[in-house]
């Protein structure tokens, strides 16, 4: 390819400064300004103000001046003979999604993309939730049960397997004739019971930041330009392309690199989601119509077999004596509490995966 000398479409030399004397005769070897900006005109409609050609901050390195062969068109390089699996020239372009229509310019270009990526991927952490659910299968302790053979309760009856505890589901319990007096302990707490965790998770779907959409010429010929070199719309950079992520081939013309992905991995998630013991239950009774207005929760019997009322029984019971039998006879209400939920926190994340490597001009 012949270098073309300086003119006002195009002049894309290699980045250098010239100064001379003060910075307002400073400036750099670049002239893109009669450029169209790369606007895409899907069906020969109005252009898309949002898709320009490429620049997209991957590479600030541009090619030598690329020769003019008519108006708004430049010669664009041959592939590299020793660039194996590179193919193009291309046409790319890039803006966001939205900006980017799904064909190319039937009038420069073949319709459907040779290409369509993306960069700058964007994948937010999972957001992650643990509740629990109701304890369930918790029960109540039920209450101490001390047998004397003193009237006073003052010492423990020593006689073997005498009860420790009075039943909740109401059982009776006869006194041993050697221990007559007894005492009755508070309700204990709730035991046992186990939460359901409920484990949440909110994945954003992913998005990318910049779009790309690679364009094949169409019909087009060499005209005035040299071998292996076709005469192309100026309007985007000349680019080749190769699967994967790869350097440029050497060259002086294919220099600036831009990768974009087709796809990307996601493992995005949340770890587990637990639930600790049930804490801070309680048991009480549910009285309302036993014996009387007071609804004591039991009774004491002056037979064997807690049949025939002897009085009430108050949890707890200071030392009685005197009765056969006691039991319970309200049924417990259980609050079982509440368990606390592990601290469930992302995990995983997302990265682009099938990149496709353009080498271009700028």
């Amino acid at each position: 390819m012949k270098r073309a000398g300086r003119s006002p479409r195009v002049v894309a030399m290699v980045g250098a400064l010239v100064c001379a004397g003060s910075a307002a005769a400073c400036s750099l070897l670049l002239d893109w300004n009669s450029f169209s900006d790369g606007i895409v005109q899907p069906d020969g409609g109005s252009g898309i103000t949002d898709a320009e050609a490429v620049d997209d901050g991957d590479s600030a390195v541009v090619s030598v001046a690329l020769e003019s062969c008519g108006t708004g068109k430049l010669c664009s390089p041959a592939v590299p003979g020793d660039a194996s699996g590179w193919s193009g020239p291309f046409a790319l372009f890039s803006g966001t999604t939205a900006s980017l229509p799904s064909t190319c310019d039937p009038t420069l270009y073949t319709p459907a993309a040779a290409f369509h990526g993306n960069k700058g991927l964007l994948a937010p952490p999972a957001e992650c939730s643990c509740t629990c659910g109701a304890p369930e299968g918790s029960a109540c302790d039920p209450p101490s049960l001390t047998f004397s053979p003193a009237n006073n309760c003052a010492t423990a009856c020593s006689v073997p397997a005498v009860p420790t505890t009075l039943p909740v589901d109401g059982g009776c319990v006869v006194v041993p004739p050697a221990c007559p007096s007894f005492a009755v302990g508070s309700l204990m707490q709730t035991t046992g019971g186990s939460c359901t965790p409920d484990g949440g998770v909110v994945l954003a779907p992913l998005a990318w930041s910049t779009a790309a959409m690679a364009c094949s010429p169409a019909g087009a010929s060499a005209g005035s330009c040299g071998s292996g070199e076709l005469c192309l719309p100026s309007a985007a950079p000349f680019c080749i392309m190769h699967a994967g992520s790869l350097s440029c081939p050497p060259g002086e013309y294919y220099v600036a690199q831009h990768v974009y992905y087709a796809d990307a991995g996601d493992t995005r998630g949340c770890s587990g989601c637990s639930c600790g013991a049930p804490a801070s239950g309680s048991c009480s009774f549910m009285v309302g119509a036993i014996f009387d207005a007071a609804s004591p929760p039991g009774g004491v019997y002056i037979d064997t077999s807690c049949g025939t009322p002897g009085g009430v029984l108050f949890v707890p019971e200071a030392c009685t004596l005197g009765v056969k039998s006691l039991k319970l006879i309200a049924p417990t209400a259980v609050d079982a509490g509440s368990c606390t939920p592990s601290t469930a926190t992302p995990t995983g994340d997302a990265s682009p995966a099938t990149p496709t490597t353009f080498c271009c001009t700028r």
